[in-house]
């Protein structure tokens, strides 16, 4: 007889819990091709969506394999920005694993406009089409609006606040998301084996660095979709400077809750 459903064997090691516009789908998809850890792409927000939520954890863990010898990892990059969602999985499961990636805030700001553009559903963004200035200030004023959401979510600092609340910061791993699409990915997703504890497998020379996407790609399964990689959008140095202005303090106290200093 199969054995009876028990939903500690499924529930997921490790999350990728954000930061969003930071490299999250090639965190995943670089991860996926090691024989130990099995992924899943649907990003659900079962500990954010009350629509979920609600329905219990039984009815969303049945769908995963048995965790074994396995890791069982899910990313939702909303997770690190909703401060709902540490105290639930807590209450869970207070060992989970979490794999954070981060990028310089501003250029996440900036990836998450350009993805608002592209994918909002608000006219404000779509049909109106305001620019990142528009939207950056406040109106008619060189003040930054510091409650515009593509904002607060590069706010690092504040949202691992409250993560740090309900979890040991040892067992976040903070990835260098400028490294990681820049560099060959290899080195922290070694890190990575190490910090889940199972087997070497990713080389160097798995990866190639690919100059029309501008980001690497697994020599093997090939680059991520056609809607990643770089896309050019320049700020006027005025307002790069200001918004970097903006960061610092947000900035240097991330590094002191991470203990690591990212330089942006």
């Amino acid at each position: 007889m199969p054995r009876a459903f028990r939903s500690k064997d499924r529930y997921p090691k490790c999350f990728i819990i954000g930061a969003r516009k930071a490299g999250t789908t090639a965190l995943q998809a670089f991860l996926e091709r090691h024989p130990q850890i099995w992924t899943r792409y649907w990003e659900d927000g079962f500990f954010s969506r009350e629509d979920f939520y609600t329905r219990g954890l039984n009815r969303w863990l049945h769908p995963l394999p048995a965790n074994g010898s396995q890791v069982n990892l899910v990313k939702v990059a909303e997770y690190f920005h909703l401060a709902r969602v540490p105290p639930r999985m807590f209450a869970v499961n207070n060992a989970t694993r979490f794999l954070l990636i981060v990028t310089d805030p501003v250029r996440r700001t900036i990836s998450d406009y350009l993805f608002m553009r592209r994918y909002t559903k608000q006219p404000n963004l779509a049909e109106h089409s305001h620019s990142f200035e528009e939207m950056l200030f406040k109106p008619g004023t060189k003040e930054i609006d510091s409650s515009w959401p593509c904002l607060t979510r590069s706010m690092y600092n504040r949202h691992f606040a409250v993560w740090l609340k309900w979890f040991p910061r040892a067992q976040f791993m903070v990835i260098d998301g400028d490294a990681f699409i820049g560099d060959n990915p290899a080195r922290q997703l070694q890190q990575v084996e190490t910090f889940l504890n199972i087997q070497p497998y990713f080389k160097s020379n798995d990866f190639f660095y690919n100059e029309t996407k501008g980001f690497y790609c697994h020599r093997q399964f090939g680059c991520l979709g056609s809607g990643k990689g770089h896309t050019d959008f320049t700020l006027e140095p005025t307002v790069e400077e200001t918004l970097r202005e903006f960061f610092k303090p947000f900035n240097r106290n991330f590094y002191n809750l991470v203990g690591r200093n990212f330089n942006w």
